[in-house]
């Protein structure tokens, strides 16, 4: 799902534009695979269209705050078109996406409103299959390198020259499959075990971090935005001058002072079902969920 459904692309809804007919999905191939992801036209029209509505232009931040993200429509130029809040242009398929997380080479597809569940679902069931294969695979790999440091002793570096694992060189392991058509189990179990270990913490920390910004309410770009703007921030008030430019010079305590302040942060329950639904019978079931309806920040709320 997360490869084929569309993420939320802002271009369709100027195909009738003569400016923008030559714009076509297959563009947006990028990745690793060159697949076109499907969009159907007439959907995709009616889910920017949701996300236009979703703007409030008469908003602004109290005094001493600012807002990210920014509640406001805004123009990209390379698309050269208006597009909705929280929507950003992906370099790599030359497309603005509603609500774009980051482009994802793995799965050759932006990362969107649209398919960010079915994004988080993967990672959580790859991360659990990981450490389903550490935990079973634990006791055996264990045992083979308890009894290597009972016979060799305990070394970091061992004749084999490949640390403290102790495998054959790539070499040697390549002559042994073609003369026997498989590898020494011991061997795959010291292979497979600590590299299923590592893909797990790696997948676990990218998840755990993806979490976070639900629970915030935030994307991937808008916690980059919120990061950048701290340390621009941290740097004014230590009294660090980033740029000897006259337009940075006018714009001097720019940043003191001011907290962040993110309109569409609605509490961890409501940002939670806005991205995984209100059904807790499919909260985690790949099953397909069509996504709430942008959230439109209350005006009386900040002003």
């Amino acid at each position: 799902m997360t490869c084929y459904s569309s993420p939320g692309v802002l271009n369709t809804l100027y195909t009738n534009d003569c400016r923008k007919k030559k714009w076509q999905s297959h563009f947006g191939q990028g990745g690793t695979a060159y697949i076109s992801t499907y969009i159907n036209i007439n959907k995709e029209k009616e889910r920017v269209a949701l996300h236009f509505h979703n703007a409030n232009e008469d908003m602004h931040p109290k005094q001493g705050s600012v807002f990210i993200p920014n509640p406001c429509s805004d123009y990209c130029k390379k698309c050269e078109m208006k597009r909705p809040p929280r929507t950003h242009h992906c370099s790599t398929c030359n497309r603005c996406v509603l609500q774009m997380d980051h482009h994802c080479i793995w799965f050759n597809n932006c990362i969107g409103y649209y398919n960010y569940r079915s994004f988080l679902l993967s990672l959580i069931y790859l991360s659990s299959a990981c450490w389903y294969g550490v935990f079973i695979l634990f006791r055996p790999f264990y045992t083979i390198m308890q009894e290597q440091v009972k016979t060799k002793g305990f070394r970091m570096m061992y004749e084999n020259g490949t640390g403290f694992l102790d495998l054959p060189m790539p070499r040697d392991m390549w002559n042994e499959i073609q003369e026997t058509g498989t590898l020494n189990v011991n061997v795959v179990l010291r292979i497979i075990a600590p590299f299923l270990f590592l893909t797990a913490m790696a997948l676990t920390v990218f998840l755990k971090s993806h979490l976070r910004y639900v629970d915030n309410g935030l994307t991937t770009l808008e916690r980059v935005a919120t990061i950048t703007f701290l340390k621009k921030q941290k740097m004014e008030e230590q009294g660090i001058d980033s740029s000897d430019s006259p337009a940075q010079k006018e714009n001097e305590n720019k940043y003191a002072g001011m907290k962040i302040v993110n309109p569409f942060d609605q509490g961890v329950r409501n940002n939670f079902q806005q991205v995984f639904g209100s059904n807790l019978w499919l909260l985690l079931l790949p099953w397909p969920v069509e996504a709430a309806k942008p959230f439109q920040p209350h005006k009386s709320k900040f002003e």
